[in-house]
């Protein structure tokens, strides 16, 4: 996203800006929204399948990659483009970064590629885990301070702003700054 409008940008053409000079983006360096860290992977000398963990930044862009996953999940899929900064020979253009997936022939490879999202917890003060706090959260935050035993267990667990086991007095200042420092 570009910074200043939070316009998409075409990341593939960041250097000559072919795609986005209808934007008055003719350069940029483009922000990741996640890094892979490849799990038991022995370069060059690999015979067994590996993991790539990507954890992603979700606050990215004042949220605007926030609202792209939820956008996608809403569809009922995910499109997102994963590559390497490694060059390949294979396939692809001298200095051309790939990632290619061992997939083999089909039906013979016993390790076919695949994709598992974990969700992680809502971001602090975010009573109903929609990705932000809002006035939502505020009377969540509320109701499970007042009345403890009539809340859920998940409103209790994230109304603990301080990690001390409870909700009580001592989350309210935690809570509005976490409020307060919603927006971009």
């Amino acid at each position: 996203y570009q910074a200043t409008t939070l316009n998409k940008l075409h990341c593939e053409d960041n250097v000559a800006g072919l795609h986005n000079s209808s934007m008055g983006v003719f350069q940029f360096t483009p922000t990741p929204w996640a890094t892979g860290v490849p799990i038991n992977y022995t370069p060059g000398n690999q015979p067994t399948p590996f993991d790539v963990e990507f954890t992603v930044n979700l606050d990215e862009s004042c949220g605007e990659v926030r609202r792209y996953f939820q956008d996608q999940l809403d569809r009922g899929r995910i499109i997102v483009i994963v590559t390497s900064l490694s060059e390949t020979f294979i396939q692809a253009g001298e200095g051309f970064p790939s990632f290619f997936l061992n997939t083999g022939v089909p039906g013979a490879n016993p390790y076919p590629a695949r994709l598992d999202i974990v969700l992680a917890s809502a971001r602090p003060g975010d009573m109903d885990a929609d990705g932000d706090v809002d006035e939502t959260d505020l009377a969540l935050f509320a109701a499970t301070l007042l009345n403890p035993t009539a809340a859920t267990q998940d409103h209790r667990d994230r109304s603990d702003l301080n990690g001390d086991g409870v909700s009580n007095g001592e989350d309210i200042s935690q809570f509005v700054a976490a409020y307060l420092g919603n927006g971009c």
